[in-house]
């Protein structure tokens, strides 16, 4: 091929020179021996292509180019036959074409599962919650299929659609989800994060107690769910004279002496201790959980 190549690049071309490039290339090609392992190597690579995102034109070309190769691959000798087979699998590669209604489709499915896949499930029964989960484990290994139709991508959305159409409220783990929120402490967070994270508890809780329908409750559970993601934790410095001054601010008539003077004691060693220098985080918080 070389030799062919490096004839052409000549000036001016006799028809010597042309005939030679041409004895050239075909005494290459004729020294080309097919290798039966490495022509199984690319059956099995042409097999392994996902064509999911193609359109089904393409699809079914490209897949009877590859089944017609791999028939004659079982007896991988030389022929005229099986060299146009091979080439007929390199041109209906290059010949796939993309389908832009399936591409989309399995984009707003992926969005669609991975809404899904953040569902806080902690508030249904457990064997409605556990059925959500295998439906939904369902849909995302039929999207993830490889070859995946529009069919397989309806499907998935049967199957997860399945799982959300058979969840079941449980109203004490509702509740426990939003008293969990509500007696959280969260003097720790930024104010404006913690209050939103308050908010949607005391919402919750109005909205479970007032028997709003599910769809209501769902956009609740998110809201409480998406606040508790987004708190905001101070710096540990600023937290621990946060606390220092909420614990300047007890008032101990209420204790007995003793417990006062220990609980005083160990005030004084705080103050001291934030006073005395800066600290890391880790020494910050250890002094708060003193």
């Amino acid at each position: 091929l070389a030799t062919a190549v490096k004839t052409t690049q000549q000036p001016t071309l006799t028809d010597d020179q042309i005939y030679s490039g041409y004895d050239a290339l075909n005494n290459g090609i004729s020294q080309l021996q097919i290798d039966a392992s490495n022509l199984a190597n690319y059956v099995n690579q042409a097999k392994a292509i996902d064509l999911s995102n193609y359109t089904q034109a393409s699809r079914d070309n490209f897949t009877t180019k590859v089944n017609t190769l791999a028939n004659l691959a079982k007896n991988a000798q030389n022929s005229v036959t099986l060299l146009n087979a091979i080439n007929a699998v390199r041109d209906a590669q290059a010949a796939l074409t993309i389908d832009h209604t399936i591409v989309d489709q399995a984009q707003q499915l992926q969005d669609y599962l991975h809404v899904q896949q953040n569902r806080v499930l902690a508030v249904y029964t457990d064997y409605s919650a556990s059925y959500f989960n295998q439906q939904l484990d369902k849909a995302v290994n039929t999207y993830h299929s490889i070859n995946r139709s529009m069919n397989d991508i309806n499907q998935s959305y049967d199957q997860v659609n399945d799982g959300i159409a058979n969840l079941r409220w449980d109203s004490q783990k509702l509740a426990n989800y939003y008293n969990t929120a509500i007696d959280a402490q969260t003097w720790q967070y930024t104010k404006v994060t913690a209050q939103p994270y308050k908010d949607a508890a005391y919402s919750l809780q109005k909205l479970a107690e007032e028997k709003a329908d599910s769809g209501t409750l769902v956009t609740a559970v998110n809201r409480l769910r998406d606040t508790q993601a987004s708190l905001v934790t101070i710096p540990s410095e600023i937290q621990l004279v946060d606390y220092i001054h909420q614990l300047q601010n007890i008032d101990l008539n209420h204790y007995t002496k003793d417990s006062g003077d220990a609980f005083n004691d160990k005030l004084y060693q705080i103050v001291d201790f934030y006073h005395a220098d800066r600290h890391s985080d880790a020494q910050n918080q250890d002094a708060i959980n003193q």
